[in-house]
Formats: structure tokens, C-alpha cells, sequence
């Protein structure tokens, strides 16, 4: 290695990271590294030596005993996440690269980290054999500074009269309390839902210390826990007042047809649910020769919404819309996306549609984008053009839909089956798990829980958005332009291994997971066996979380669940920022201004959207699933000693969890059966000496009782079926 030259204060952490990392490095002392890397008498050593306390502080560099600076790797450290397990336990997750899988922490190596924080390890070992074991040596960050629980009273002493005020947080991976010394400051209540901003962390020998700062009210009503939901992931029902302000003046502004193709004369209609507001897609189809031609027609969302504005800003940080079983918190403005944006049938708007001139065969062989103004002729519902399609003029609702007949409709239902069939000949996956629908009394308390039904008409409009979708990011990206793209990656190895052995256990043949790359067409046949053999909804959820999750990027690549090479959003831009984003790349190359400096910015704000609405997804989707669970736990409250029959969906250390045929989820603990159970993992089962559980079993239960504040349902066993 070569003394380098004089450098900037900037780059003294790159240029030192770079040094110690190299093969041939021999450990230094501090000052003897200085004079390698900077012969310039103007280097300021202080900078350096600042540099270098940086880097220990963030574990990437560790001095010797004799003072000499080594590399983490040198050193044996090992950074990454700090996962924890509700019985004190947990695992590192290597940030770095590492190939030996994660790392088990047994609570008494783990130095108070909690779930979440940058951690520092080394490897200690191994645990029963099958995985590295290891010690947390620093933690570097927490990623927890806020925590919502119940306000408890813990009393100490040995007569119990020292009374504190604590937190219990709903997290039962977070096994600690936090005392707190404001609860009468605030007028929190024992019993409180609240918010806890944290002082002091916990560590093996003590617990925490925090100060409320907020409170949402008893723990065991329905409203707190749905505020504390809404708070903690961050839900904004209120919109700023300037972006209001800029949204009720765009309300008013008039529709013209100038410098738009006037599409008013054309049969196109809206489908939607009942009560959607937000009507942000339209459909037309003529028959050719060739085949069809296909126009989506998307409410031009980016006309009204341009950047940098107020209402953009707002997008940018709601990243999409929030769908709750009786309420949505949109994304833009009611003014906007139930107002002049969405697609009412009857009325001129500003859409911008992309005609797609597709084969006998299902290919698209031609694509136009166009910025149109069209006149919607139907407002379409699913249950109604459901109704239809299969009475035909039996139908109560025909006459709504007489102008599809009798040549579109029979032409889109046609299609929309061709489009179906090369979806299942290139392997895309249909997991067909069941999604809950919430029937609601007048209080919006949840009277009925039924599985969602997927007719015709959904599914046809499905194939049509995802065709569109499809067509655009293969536009982009063939004239090389920027885009958000949607991408889902191929599964691991390791999790494909830990689906071929749940199959493999509930008697699928695992032949198709066995190829040397598992590809969507071999994971699609083993749903159509679980299928047959009655394991669906029980695969389907092992195969789910088998594979990567979807997100947006700005680098084109594989849709692994649709089995796409090319994929975006663009269908539904007044609830999703990506497809916000992508309209507005196609309006620009539409009207010649996206070249140059404007190209350039468009590229680096693609890469930086992509990123924030994959972190605002993760955050909406667990909200929504909270809620949900939420609601769930509300409607099973008033069925507490009502006996079920489920399948069994998920074994752990701690008990079983079954789904009953409502779509709710319980818990039946380990300590409630009868017997000692042992978890196996590998293969999945809870056994003890008379009887084995494994996932998709089924089994008989009664509801015991409903925790609201963790959104969680109790159940006991009563009897294998």
C-alpha cells in the first residue's frame, strides 16, 4: 500500500475505512495510520482523529489493547439488526456481508439491546448446532424512541408500598417496562392507552425510564386503540391548510378540451365497489380485425398536482391512501379525489389513457399514451355487473348496462379470459387467500365478518389495470426513461427450503419446489395441489411469507408474483405517489419537455420517490392490518364462550395460532393444552407424547377472552377434528 495524498476533513472516514480494509493491511497505531494517509503538513490531525472516533463509535474500526486500529472484520465484528423475541432471546441480523445466516442471542449475551436497534456482535459459538450464537458487544443505535402501552402501577418493596407508575408496551417483543414520573402532569389515568417517548433504555439490569406524551384514553376501548394505531404509524387523517387552500381552488378551475384528444363520444365507463369514492380508472374496448383495442383511462391526476406544490409535498409524505374496514384517509383532498380528479360517470374529465392494441392471442402489439378528456357513460358496480354477466337481460341491473350490449360486454369478458389464460401460462401466482369484508351497524361497530368474494367483474378489471401497467413501464423503458418501477425479487433459497418442508409435511409432492431455480409457474402448481388436498388458505399463507416483498424501484426488474419482466403502477394515481410520479414522466415526454437538466432531476427524484413510498407502503400496510386485527378483536369480544372449528396457521414456542373460517385469527397458549409440547421448527409441529399439531390442521375451539390493547385473540382447545 501507498502513503496518500493530502485529503479534506469529508473524506478522512471513506479514505480510513478504505485503508484498514485492504488485504495487506498491517494494524497501526493512530498516529502512524495519520502519516500514511495524509503527508500534508495543512491536514488537520484533529479532523482525522475525529474521523477515527466516528468510526469507532459506529463499530466499523476497533483499537487493540496496545492501541492499534483494526477493521471490524479484522476485529471480528459483526454489525446488523437486533431482533428480539418475546422470551427475552433474539437474533442478529447481519447489515454486513455475511453467509452464515442469523445470529443467536441469548438474553444474558444481548446487553439490553431491544427490537430494532444497530448492533455490534461477534460469534461466540454454536447453538445446538444449527446456528452461529454470538454476544452483543455495542449497540450502536436505537431504532425505538417512542413506545405505546398501558399505564400500570408497579409496587415494590417488601410489603409492595412503593408504588410507581410504569408502561407495559403492547409490543410482547418489547419485554420491558418503562417508568415514568408525568402521569398526573398529563392527566393520564392507570389503565391509559398512552405514549411514551423514551428517556433512559432498558438493559439486563434495569428498566426504562420515559415521559408520556400522549394519551389516548382507557386501553380497552376501541377508540384508543384505534387513535394509538393511526399515531403510531404515522396515519394523517388532516391535511395541511395550504394544500387545502390549493386543492379547493383547482376544484373550481373549469375542464376544456384544448390541446386534448376529445374522447367524450367514446362508450367508456367506470367499474368500482359500491361505495368507492375515489373513481381514478376507466374502460373502453373495440373489436378490430387483429383483435382489440384496449383504452384505461386514469383521471390525470398530475394536471392538478404538480410539483413541488403544496398538495405534492403532502402526497409525497402520505405516499398512498389508507383503507380501514369502514373509512379511508386519502391521499389527496376530498376536493380532489372524490371531487374534480375522480371519474363520475356524466360529467367531462381530465384522464390520460393509454389505447393498447392487443392480438387474438393476448400480446400486446401496440401502445399510445395520450392526454384526453373524456365524458364517463356508466358508473359501474361490481355486484351489479356481476349480476349481470351471469343473467344477462335476467338481470335487474341490465338496463344500467344495455349500452355494453350486445357486442362489448361479451368482447370484454372475452379478453379478459384470453388476458387470464397467458397470465397462467407464463406462471403467474394466485395465492387465493381470503380477505376479510366487514358488514358495519350505524355505530360502525362490526356486526358480521365474511370472506371477500372475487367475481367477474373484478377480475376484468384486474387483468385490464395490470395489462396497462405493464404496457407503460415496457414504454419507459424502452425509450430508456425514467420510471418507478414495481418489483418483486425471487425468493431465497432458504425460505424456498422452509416452504418445500411445510408442503412436504402436509403431503404435497415437492417435485416443482425441487428445481435448481424455483421460478412462479413451479409455486403456482403447488397451490393448485394444496388446492385439491383442502390446504389452501394454509399454504397459501407459508407460501406468502416465503417470498420477498413487492417494492418500488427505480432500476427495472423481475415481477416475480406476476411473473412480468417489466411492471409499474400507473392505474390508480389519486391514491398511490408512484403512479402520481409516472404520469407526470409521461405528460412531460408528451408535451417534449423531459430532456436534459429536466431528465437528469426527474432520475435522481425517481430514485428518492421509490424510496419513500416502499417505506410508506410497509407503514400503511400495518396499519391496515392492525385495524383490521383491531375490528376483528371487537366483533370476537361478543362471541367470548362460542365454540369454532379452524385450521391451525401458525406454530410457535409460545402456542398455535387458528384461523376460523371468518378470517379471525387466535391464539390457543401452549400452557393451556394439555400435556408438554415441544416446537420443532423444522418441520413445523407441536408434539407431545400423545399428540402432534402441524400447520393446516383442523381443529375445534372456543374464543376464552380478547386483549384489545395488543389486538389479540385468546382461544382454548376442545378437540382435534
Amino acid at each position: 500500500m501507498q502513503k496518500g495524498n493530502g485529503i479534506k476533513m469529508i473524506d478522512y472516514a471513506d479514505r480510513i475505512i478504505e485503508f484498514v480494509s485492504d488485504s495487506n493491511y498491517i494494524p497501526l497505531k493512530k498516529e502512524d495510520l495519520y502519516f500514511m494517509l495524509c503527508e500534508d503538513a495543512a491536514d488537520d490531525y484533529s479532523d482525522f482523529e475525529a474521523a477515527v472516533t466516528k468510526l469507532c463509535s459506529e463499530a466499523k474500526i476497533m483499537f487493540t489493547k496496545k492501541g492499534k486500529i483494526l477493521s471490524a472484520k479484522q476485529a471480528g465484528l459483526i454489525q446488523g439488526v437486533y431482533m428480539a423475541s418475546t422470551k427475552g432471546f433474539g437474533f442478529v441480523r447481519p447489515t454486513m456481508p455475511f453467509d452464515k445466516g442469523d445470529i443467536y442471542i441469548a438474553f444474558k449475551n444481548s446487553l439490553g439491546a431491544i427490537d430494532g436497534d444497530q448492533v455490534v456482535c461477534t460469534v461466540i459459538g454454536e447453538e445446538s448446532g444449527l446456528r452461529l450464537e454470538g454476544r452483543v458487544t455495542r449497540i450502536v443505535g436505537h431504532a425505538l424512541t417512542h413506545v405505546i402501552g398501558t399505564l400500570i402501577e408497579q409496587r415494590r418493596g417488601k410489603r409492595g408500598v412503593r408504588a410507581r407508575y410504569a408502561v407495559q408496551p403492547d409490543q410482547k417483543r418489547l419485554t420491558f417496562l418503562i417508568y415514568i414520573d408525568n402521569a398526573h402532569e398529563i392527566g393520564a389515568q392507570l389503565g391509559d392507552k398512552v405514549e411514551v417517548r423514551i428517556k433512559e433504555y432498558p438493559d439486563e439490569m434495569h428498566d426504562g425510564i420515559g415521559h408520556i406524551t400522549k394519551v389516548f384514553g382507557p386501553a380497552f376501548t376501541v377508540g384508543a386503540n384505534y387513535e394509538a394505531v393511526l399515531h403510531e404509524y404515522g396515519i394523517t387523517t388532516k391535511f395541511n391548510r395550504h394544500a387545502l387552500a390549493e386543492a379547493d381552488v383547482l376544484a373550481k378551475s373549469p375542464i376544456l378540451a384544448a390541446n386534448r384528444v376529445d374522447l367524450r363520444e367514446k362508450l367508456i365507463f367506470t367499474v368500482d365497489g359500491e361505495d368507492a369514492k375515489d373513481l381514478d380508472d376507466a374502460i373502453s374496448l373495440e373489436t378490430t380485425e387483429e383483435g382489440y383495442l384496449l383504452g384505461v383511462h386514469i383521471a390525470d391526476v398530475s394536471h392538478y398536482v404538480t410539483e413541488n406544490s403544496f398538495l405534492d409535498k403532502e402526497a409525497f409524505g402520505r405516499g398512498t391512501s389508507v383503507y380501514f374496514a369502514d373509512q379511508v384517509v386519502p391521499m389527496l383532498p376530498q376536493a380532489l379525489s372524490n371531487g374534480i380528479c375522480s371519474l363520475h360517470a356524466g360529467e367531462d374529465k381530465y384522464a390520460l389513457s393509454i389505447m393498447m392494441t392487443i392480438d387474438k392471442e393476448g400480446k400486446t402489439q401496440k401502445t399510445e399514451l395520450v392526454k384526453t378528456i373524456i365524458h364517463p357513460k356508466i358508473r359501474g358496480v361490481y355486484t351489479e355487473l356481476n349480476d349481470v354477466i351471469h343473467n344477462g337481460k335476467g338481470s335487474a341491473h341490465y338496463s344500467k348496462y344495455a349500452p355494453l350490449f350486445p357486442d362489448t360486454m361479451p368482447a370484454l369478458c372475452e379478453l379478459s379470459e384470453l388476458l387470464h389464460a397467458c397470465a397462467k401460462q407464463r406462471g403467474a401466482i394466485e395465492l387465493g387467500r381470503s380477505e376479510a369484508k366487514f358488514v358495519m351497524d350505524d355505530t360502525g361497530a362490526p356486526i358480521k365478518i365474511v370472506k371477500r368474494k372475487t367475481g367477474k367483474a373484478e377480475k376484468m378489471i384486474e387483468h385490464f389495470m395490470l395489462c396497462a401497467n405493464e404496457a407503460v413501464a415496457l414504454w419507459l423503458f424502452g425509450q430508456e426513461l425514467p420510471c418507478i418501477y414495481r418489483i418483486h425479487e425471487e425468493p431465497t433459497a432458504e425460505k424456498m427450503q422452509n416452504l418445500r418442508v411445510f408442503a412436504a409435511h402436509v403431503g404435497l409432492d415437492t417435485t416443482s419446489l425441487r428445481a435448481k431455480k424455483v421460478t412462479p409457474k413451479n409455486i403456482q402448481l403447488m397451490l393448485n395441489q394444496a388446492q385439491d388436498a383442502g390446504v389452501l388458505n394454509a399454504f397459501s399463507g407459508v407460501a406468502l411469507r416465503s417470498m420477498m416483498k413487492a417494492r418500488y424501484s427505480e432500476s427495472s426488474s423481475l415481477h416475480f408474483g406476476l411473473a412480468l419482466e417489466k411492471y409499474c403502477h400507473f392505474t390508480s394515481p389519486i391514491r398511490r405517489y408512484p403512479d402520481l410520479v409516472v404520469h407526470r414522466i409521461i405528460t412531460k415526454v408528451l408535451n417534449g419537455e423531459l430532456t436534459g437538466r429536466a431528465l437528469a432531476d426527474m432520475r435522481r427524484f425517481v430514485n428518492r420517490a421509490a424510496a419513500a413510498a416502499s417505506e410508506s407502503e410497509k407503514r400503511v400496510l400495518a396499519a391496515e392490518r392492525a385495524i383490521e386485527d383491531l375490528y376483528k378483536c371487537v366483533y370476537m369480544q361478543e362471541r367470548i364462550g362460542q365454540i369454532y372449528q379452524g385450521q391451525v396457521s401458525l406454530l410457535t414456542g409460545f402456542g398455535m395460532f387458528v384461523e376460523l373460517d371468518n378470517t379471525c385469527e387466535g391464539l390457543v397458549p401452549i400452557d393451556s393444552m394439555e400435556g408438554y409440547y415441544i416446537f420443532n421448527e423444522s418441520n413445523m409441529t407441536l408434539c407431545s407424547h400423545e399428540r402432534q399439531y402441524a400447520l393446516a390442521n383442523t381443529v375445534k375451539v372456543r374464543i376464552e377472552g380478547v386483549d384489545l390493547s395488543i389486538r389479540r385473540i385468546y382461544m382454548s382447545l376442545i378437540d382435534e377434528i
